[in-house]
């Protein structure tokens, strides 16, 4: 006789368990097919993750920093396009070639600008020579390779000899010369080998001077050209040029009286070339000098 089977206890707990991954997938797939659809829906979208997010991040400041960079870039660059147009526009030599006005000395003395506070620094806070230029001694304005100073001694003594170099031009240092000094009236035999200093270059109009009345606030270009502008350079004693330091007339003259006319009238037509302004007691002390010499015309080199 055929006996029934009856499954056992464990047979039953195994068959649920199958029964309960079933119905569980079943129920997954209903949710993966249609919001709403096929099991129980939650309305709201997975947040993204911990590292994505820090991804979106690092990229949107990447993002923001090229913005910062372009906009700085465009900046700086414009900035320079800008100051280099204003530096084009104004060289040492547009300020040299302006022809100096000429005409009569005393009246040019009595019509220079007057100093005032807006215009002037009497302390000559922060003057440097490098400021016009010459931080680094004479400089060779005309690139032939020979500086200032030996252009204006080889312009202003008589008889100059030049030394022979490997490494300088010809017609450059100058080596031996003869000055009639105009700041003492004497003759000086120079010597560059024996004593270089026994003959020096003057800036007329005093750097210092200037810087105090009004250069200070001049572009570069401006005050270098005042450096090195021959109307203002002379070449005179060393020691008459280290006695009047940065003097301007109300303060010194030189020595030899026969050259005070010349002299001042030589500081007013660069003055007035560069526009710089005259303390009232210079203004009368320049005033005197040419009241001396009716008819002194400015010079104009």
């Amino acid at each position: 006789m055929a006996q029934s089977f009856r499954p056992s206890h464990h047979d039953s707990h195994q068959n649920r368990a199958r029964r309960e991954k079933l119905q569980r997938t079943l129920n997954g797939v209903g949710n993966s097919s249609r919001p709403g659809e096929g099991g129980p829906k939650t309305g709201k979208r997975r947040a993204p993750s911990r590292r994505k997010q820090e991804r979106m991040r690092k990229t949107n400041r990447f993002i923001m920093l090229l913005i910062v960079l372009f906009v700085f870039g465009a900046l700086v660059v414009d900035s320079f396009s800008w100051g280099k147009a204003g530096q084009e526009a104004q060289q040492p030599t547009d300020f040299i070639s302006q022809p100096v006005a000429g005409g009569d000395a005393l009246t040019a003395a009595r019509n220079l600008p007057a100093a005032t506070a807006a215009n002037t620094d009497t302390q000559g806070k922060d003057y440097d020579r490098a400021e016009f230029g010459l931080g680094h001694g004479w400089p060779d304005t005309d690139g032939d390779g020979c500086n200032e100073r030996n252009e204006i001694l080889g312009q202003q003594l008589q008889n100059p000899k030049y030394w022979k170099g490997k490494n300088t031009p010809p017609h450059c240092v100058v080596g031996t010369g003869t000055l009639n000094d105009p700041y003492s009236g004497k003759k000086i035999h120079f010597n560059r080998e024996k004593n270089p200093n026994s003959v020096q270059i003057d800036h007329v109009v005093a750097l210092y001077d200037a810087w105090e009345k009004g250069a200070a606030q001049w572009v570069p270009a401006k005050r270098f050209a005042l450096a090195t502008d021959p109307l203002n350079l002379l070449a005179v004693s060393g020691h008459e040029n280290e006695s009047k330091g940065h003097s301007d007339a109300a303060s010194w003259l030189p020595p030899n009286t026969a050259f005070h006319c010349e002299y001042v009238s030589r500081q007013v037509a660069v003055k007035q070339k560069y526009e710089i302004a005259v303390t009232a007691e210079e203004r009368a002390a320049m005033v005197e000098v040419l009241e001396t010499c009716p008819g002194q015309e400015l010079p104009r080199t």
